[in-house]
């Protein structure tokens, strides 16, 4: 990322070992606002596409990072989601115009599927599921904020 733009919102979804299955991120620099998806090829670093975002849209998006629930703690990490084998790593982060946010975690589908409780978590699957809605009208396929591969 540049240093003249401002990243609103990042996913990296990655398989146990670490390797990357899915990212997107929504920047704003100079030139108006965007956001990137993309796929990783054989290991290799990410090739991103771009859409760009209309103001309205990105209100809508500044509003769902915006909720306080995303903000606080650094991790998720519960003894029960971290020792499922063979699961999936999430990292993202989090901007509301004023305070970043750097979340990490493991298995993050163990809360729902377990039925599990965190208020962090369904805040985080929440806002997941809201920029998944936001922005598939544009053209950004859903499956980029997925908690699985």
């Amino acid at each position: 990322m540049d240093q003249d733009q401002t990243l609103w919102f990042a996913y990296e979804l990655s398989d146990a070992w670490g390797i990357p299955i899915s990212g997107v991120e929504i920047v704003e620099d100079g030139d108006g606002c965007r956001v990137g998806y993309g796929m990783p090829d054989d290991y290799k670093p990410k090739t991103y596409t771009y859409i760009d975002i209309d103001d309205g849209t990105m209100a809508q998006v500044k509003r769902i990072v915006s909720n306080p629930d995303l903000y606080g703690y650094e991790d998720l990490y519960d003894e029960a989601c971290t020792m499922i084998l063979d699961g999936y790593t999430q990292e993202m982060a989090f901007y509301d115009g004023t305070a970043r946010n750097e979340i990490g975690t493991t298995n993050l589908s163990c809360y729902k599927r377990d039925r599990m409780t965190n208020p962090h978590a369904s805040a985080i699957m929440a806002a997941l599921e809201q920029l998944a809605q936001v922005l598939a009208p544009l053209g950004v396929p859903r499956e980029y904020f997925d908690l699985e591969g």
